[in-house]
């Protein structure tokens, strides 16, 4: 494996807009995101691991020269909350990992998305369309990764909560090794699942439950996230050298 593989690896979760970046990849911008609800995406199986379990499934294949991800969750949230949650893109920087700017024109629903490890830097313009309460598409216009689409759905399961299902994808040549792309997206896009969850569920405490308010902001000041929780563990980080 060549050495510039070896230390080049940059994967940068937007679950939400889900992006990964990768070093050395080239996209030939033919892209194909299914009409698709949440649930026929999944097995039976799958399902109930995430509804009842709660488990978080995350998904990348690369196949050929098409590259796809998806990832969905239950949330313990409304759909309004979830909704809003999501659409505010400012908030990314705080639950994306590696991600340090992030700045959107309501007037034009586009988001400058800035990030990097190492010397690794990426750079995208998105623009998002919205349903409001059901869906939202994206495209990156310019930048990185420019003509890759996804799109977010929001899935009432009543008294459960919601359903919010991630999904994106891109053709291509030159990818990184298979593992990078599908292991190593997969482990990122499921953290920054967890960690979006982790801040949708706080904000709905927020509006329901002043002790807890009082709590949380009592954390803030001590330097503690709104959205500390077991789901919000230590940000994942890839090897400088791959054995």
């Amino acid at each position: 494996m060549a050495k510039g593989v070896q230390c080049a690896v940059l994967a940068l979760g937007v679950i939400g807009g889900t992006f990964a970046a990768f070093p050395g990849h080239s996209a030939q911008l033919k892209v194909d995101v299914p009409e698709t609800g949440c649930e026929s995406q999944y097995t039976a199986p799958q399902l109930k691991s995430m509804i009842e379990d709660r488990d978080v499934n995350a998904q990348a294949r690369l196949d050929q020269d098409y590259y796809g991800f998806k990832a969905a969750m239950l949330v313990h949230t409304s759909v309004d909350v979830a909704y809003k949650v999501l659409t505010d893109y400012a908030v990314y920087k705080k639950l994306v990992p590696y991600i340090d700017r992030t700045d959107f024109d309501p007037s034009t629903k586009r988001l400058i998305l800035e990030g990097g490890i190492w010397k690794f830097r990426l750079s995208s313009l998105i623009e998002f369309s919205e349903t409001p309460g059901k869906l939202v598409r994206y495209r990156i216009i310019a930048g990185h990764f420019a003509g890759l689409t996804g799109e977010m759905r929001f899935e009432g399961k009543g008294e459960k909560g919601v359903l919010v299902c991630f999904k994106g994808g891109v053709s291509g040549t030159q990818w990184p090794p298979r593992f990078v792309i599908e292991r190593g997206a997969e482990i990122v896009f499921g953290f920054t699942a967890k960690r979006m969850r982790s801040y949708m569920e706080s904000q709905e405490e927020q509006g329901t439950n002043d002790a807890r308010d009082a709590m949380k902001a009592t954390n803030r000041e001590k330097g503690a996230s709104p959205y500390d929780s077991k789901d919000s563990k230590s940000i994942p980080q890839p090897r400088k050298r791959i054995n």
